[in-house]
């Protein structure tokens, strides 16, 4: 080993550690996109997450920053949903990290469902979503 790759080899290891041990390794890449709560689960490249969990009437989006729950007061979402082609607008309340919204019947198999507003920093955010 040259006089001076000593030092340029310990910048690189404790680089590497860094970047090893940082929030966006914490979980692995196996736990990128699992869902939480038995929905469906969607991550951007900004690692901002949106879960959605269909209970009957009721849609729920459990949204997520760099997958812990993220707080959405002030956000302002809505759901588009196309069911055999025909679009319709749900509006949702938001409620901690939840956005939720009430359907008027059951969401059939293959209904598309379109998350789409902005988040708390004014930044958009959509999320496509096909029920199973």
């Amino acid at each position: 080993m040259r006089v001076g790759q000593l030092p340029r080899l310990l910048r690189l290891t404790a680089l590497s550690l860094i970047v090893a041990t940082s929030p966006a390794f914490a979980h692995g890449d196996g736990d990128m996109g699992k869902p939480q709560h038995g929905g469906q689960f969607i991550l951007d490249e900004w690692h901002r997450g949106a879960e959605l969990v269909v209970d009957g009437k009721t849609l729920v989006f459990h949204m997520t920053e760099h997958l812990e729950p993220a707080e959405q007061t002030g956000a302002n979402y809505t759901a588009v949903v196309e069911i055999e082609g025909v679009k319709t607008e749900v509006p949702l309340q938001i409620n901690g990290s939840t956005a939720t919204g009430t359907l008027a019947a059951p969401l059939p198999r293959g209904a598309i469902v379109v998350l789409q507003g902005l988040d708390t920093s004014g930044a958009g955010f959509t999320a496509r979503f096909e029920t199973k």
